[in-house]
């Protein structure tokens, strides 16, 4: 089965910190292809201040440099306007690229308040989770976090930021 590592986010901007998490995220996980999905309206964040356009430039230079088959994808591009949900993202991406095992890139953060999103029952059917964990984050937390998701059948797969 193809692996697929999906990386969304408002990257608005892109950083260094984005770099590194998706370059050890690809050196983890090894997929065949890394598709970088600039959010439209991320009910987690504030609106963006910039264009989804150039978003998506400024993604896609930041980006190429991570390694194996990284590609920026426009598909929340449409739905710019309204929220951005990642269940809708990842069943879209499962009917183009069927057979295919959807990898979510998220940091620490995004994992201990996972069971706020939306649909995140359906959605922990739907992707494994790659976790990118920093050394000075609260460990027990972060534990407790993917213990109580894999309970509810999360697959998850934690990458260390640090050395």
């Amino acid at each position: 089965m193809k692996k697929i590592l999906l990386y969304g986010g408002a990257f608005n901007p892109p950083h260094k910190g984005h770099e590194r998490l998706l370059s050890l995220a690809i050196e983890a996980v090894k997929p065949a292809l890394t598709l970088v999905v600039p959010s439209g309206v991320s009910p987690h964040k504030r609106n963006a201040s910039v264009s989804f356009f150039d978003r998506e430039v400024m993604a896609a230079r930041a980006f190429k440099g991570c390694g194996g088959d990284v590609r920026v994808s426009g598909i929340e591009r449409a739905g710019k306007h309204k929220k951005s949900y990642t269940i809708k993202t990842v069943k879209r991406l499962k009917r183009k690229y069927a057979n295919s095992e959807i990898y979510l890139l998220i940091g620490s953060d995004m994992l201990t308040t996972f069971s706020e999103w939306h649909l995140y029952r359906r959605l922990l059917k739907e992707v494994v989770i790659v976790a990118a964990v920093r050394e000075d984050e609260d460990k027990a937390e972060l534990m407790a976090a993917k213990t109580s998701l894999e309970q509810e059948g999360a697959k998850i797969t934690v990458v260390p930021l640090d050395p």
